[in-house]
Formats: structure tokens, C-alpha cells, sequence
């Protein structure tokens, strides 16, 4: 499977091929639809979160959304196919989610509300105009826009405000 390491605190992450999880007895292997890179991630990255003890190298990331693949031995509550989403990896020696299949605990897993689609579009737009030139983003809201500068900050992408 492709999953994204970090190898040393601020390295860059490098794609990767790993082999599929083991299912273990009450774990789920989830194919991966969505994640992201929260603020605990960057500090791992960093090497400032001791806290977390994630060691590097890793793959990272705490937050997905997914669908049930596969179930392990004693799992009642999930099914093949199943949506479902939490926080399930990228912290305490566990495989994170920048991955595309995780192995994952059913106590860290919930359904994913029916009226909720993996994949909806963003609450904003962004696009490069010409390449060499800097990215727009165009967000709905300030709160959504000051989170989406200090992302792209730290990827050290150049952005302009539209």
C-alpha cells in the first residue's frame, strides 16, 4: 500500500510503499478515503511532542474516514463495507492515516452519520493560475482561511489572499 513517512524531525514526508496491515482480534482494516494533518502531526514533525511518543520514522496522521474492508477475529459491531471514521493511529507507536489502508481498533472507530459524504467538497477554493505563481485560496469563512494559511505556511507553499 502507498503511505507517506516522515523519517526525522522536519523531514519532509516521502511516499512509500508498506505492506497491508495484520488484523489483530477487535481490529477492522479500513481503506482510507479521507485524512488530514492536524496540529499534533506537525508537532510530531517537528520532534516537539514528546507526548505523542511517535518516533520517527513514521507514518503519521491521527484523523480518518474510510470504509470497513475487511473485519478481525471477534469484531461484532462493523461490517465489510461499512463507513465509518475517528482517531485511530499516528500516535503512541501506531501506524498513522496518510496511508491507504489502516489497521484499526473498533474502540477508536464510530459509523459515519448517514447524512455525511466522504469526499464533499471543502469549504473554500483553491487553484494555481499559471505555474511558478502562487496559489488563491478562496474560503467561506476567516476561521477556515487562517487555518488553511498556517497549513500552507508550514508546507512552505506561496499564497496570495483573494
Amino acid at each position: 500500500m502507498e503511505a507517506y513517512i516522515v523519517e526525522e524531525p522536519g523531514g519532509n514526508f516521502r511516499k512509500t510503499d508498506l505492506p497491508h496491515p495484520n488484523l489483530r482480534p477487535n481490529h477492522v482494516l479500513v481503506r482510507i478515503k479521507a485524512s488530514g494533518v492536524n496540529p499534533l502531526d506537525t508537532k510530531i514533525r517537528a520532534g516537539k511532542a514528546s507526548h505523542a511518543k511517535q518516533s520517527l520514522p513514521a507514518v503519521l496522521g491521527v484523523d480518518m474516514a474510510g470504509i470497513v474492508e475487511e473485519i478481525g477475529p471477534g469484531v461484532t459491531a462493523f461490517s465489510r463495507g461499512d463507513e465509518v471514521y475517528g482517531m485511530v493511529g499516528g500516535v503512541g507507536g501506531l501506524q498513522g492515516t496518510l496511508a491507504e489502508f489502516i489497521g484499526v481498533d473498533t474502540d477508536l472507530l464510530a459509523h459515519k452519520p448517514k447524512n455525511l459524504r466522504c469526499g464533499r467538497r471543502p469549504p473554500f477554493r483553491w487553484w494555481r493560475s499559471q505555474p511558478g505563481r502562487p496559489w488563491s485560496i478562496v474560503p467561506k469563512s476567516a476561521l477556515v482561511r487562517q487555518c488553511l494559511f498556517t497549513l500552507a505556511r508550514a508546507a512552505l507553499v506561496t499564497l496570495r489572499s483573494s
